[in-house]
């Protein structure tokens, strides 16, 4: 990561954080960083990616933001304004460095959010870049694992392919992911998911059943 934009991240993160409501000046600058970020223009077209990234930034810290009504409704708006910023393959890097990938992680685990869906989604689109990885850092994320596994399960369509292609990823950064996973009954609804999901979903439940039986339920006959 940038070490000016992760310094810019983290006093915005502690400036707002360390307040129980964000004051109207900071709305009105998070709010345009996020109609900014409705227009999902990729970086390379924009005339000041500095001041991009330090927009992009603010909307970042927002959603660390403690939960009242209000700021439940920014944190949405955030969220999806940054799925489509994302959808832009040159903005993956940028949100990515700009360290929305863990703090998506901690938003997966708050059931009331309501916002699992778009947040799985996000985590799915950056979980294809290289350094998405890296990004996690070297915390335990299995917390988030029976969250996945319930969203394949029980999720609409594109929520099931999307939790499936970010518990891959998770699963292939670690064993003990996918150890959980199963524990979890994730091996049911990837069945499900093989025989009525998508063709993309199709081909990420097979992955996963895959990595299932070779990763684990061989070697623990070969023990």
């Amino acid at each position: 990561m940038d070490t000016v934009i992760k310094k810019i991240l983290q006093a915005l993160t502690i400036q707002i954080s360390m307040s129980s409501a964000s004051t109207p000046a900071e709305r009105s600058m998070i709010d345009s960083s996020i109609r900014k970020l409705n227009t999902g223009i990729p970086y390379n077209q924009q005339t000041d990616s500095n001041t991009q990234d330090h927009g992009v930034a603010k909307a970042i810290a927002s959603l660390v933001l403690p939960s009242s009504e209000n700021t439940q409704r920014r944190k949405k708006k955030t969220v999806n304004a940054l799925l489509r910023f994302c959808l832009h393959e040159h903005n993956k890097a940028r949100a990515v460095s700009l360290g929305l990938v863990p703090i998506l992680m901690e938003l997966l685990k708050d059931s009331q959010s309501g916002m699992q869906d778009e947040v799985i989604a996000i985590q799915s689109i950056l979980s294809t870049h290289w350094e998405w990885n890296f990004a996690l850092g070297n915390k335990d994320h299995r917390e988030v694992v029976p969250i996945l596994v319930e969203a394949i399960g029980s999720g609409s369509s594109s929520s099931k392919e999307n939790a499936a292609a970010v518990l891959v990823a998770l699963c292939s950064r670690d064993q003990k992911y996918l150890v959980e996973a199963k524990e979890h009954g994730v091996a049911e609804k990837l069945m499900d998911l093989q025989d009525h999901g998508t063709d993309k979903g199709k081909i990420i439940a097979k992955v996963l059943m895959s990595d299932i039986y070779n990763k684990i339920d061989v070697k623990a006959l070969q023990s």
